[in-house]
């Protein structure tokens, strides 16, 4: 018994539709009175057919690119980790700026240390002020991190991340920080 992948996919996945679906993908059905001898069949096919990627080539592809994406910018960076980089960017008016980049297999991002927790005021109206800078802000979020302090982020997705857009993100993001530190002002210590 043959089924169309579509119909069989389709069934199994409900929603999923033609642009869902993987290139060359092929999906056969035994039926628990099929010969022993097309599941044996089925099993060598699925045996010879290349394996997926391993979760360690996947990070050392995503580091890779985004190394070649940091050199092709022109900015300077430091490399951290296998995942994360340190960047020097020119036009920010943070005390003592520290710009990050981290990959993971399938995102790329950026954050600007905008304030840290120690120079901040934590007011219900440092928390609203940012709930609106978020509501204002396309794409990049203002946020407080794990460790409690200011920070401005750009997610990107790096499968289809290019130097010309990965630029565009960053200035984008040098601008947002700069706007948010100006728009927090009164919620800095010093």
């Amino acid at each position: 018994m043959k089924l169309m992948p579509l119909l069989v996919a389709a069934a199994i996945f409900p929603g999923m539709t033609p642009d869902r679906i993987t290139p060359g993908f092929k999906m056969e059905v035994c039926r628990a009175d099929d010969s022993p001898a097309k599941s044996s069949r089925l099993a060598a096919e699925r045996e010879n057919e290349p394996a997926l990627a391993a979760p360690q080539d996947q990070k050392a592809e995503a580091s890779a690119k985004m190394t070649e994406l940091l050199t092709e910018s022109g900015y300077t960076f430091k490399k951290f980790n296998e995942t994360t980089w340190t960047l020097n960017m020119n036009g920010l008016n943070v005390k003592n700026p520290r710009v990050l980049a981290v990959v993971t297999t399938e995102m790329a991002l950026i954050a600007i240390i905008v304030a840290e927790k120690n120079d901040l005021k934590p007011t219900e109206d440092l928390y609203r002020k940012l709930l609106k800078l978020n509501h204002r802000f396309d794409y990049v979020k203002a946020l407080l991190d794990k460790d409690d302090d200011l920070v401005v982020r750009i997610d990107m997705t790096l499968r289809i991340l290019d130097v010309k857009e990965f630029k565009a993100c960053c200035e984008q993001l040098k601008a947002t920080a700069n706007e948010v530190r100006t728009e927090i002002k009164p919620f800095l210590k010093n």
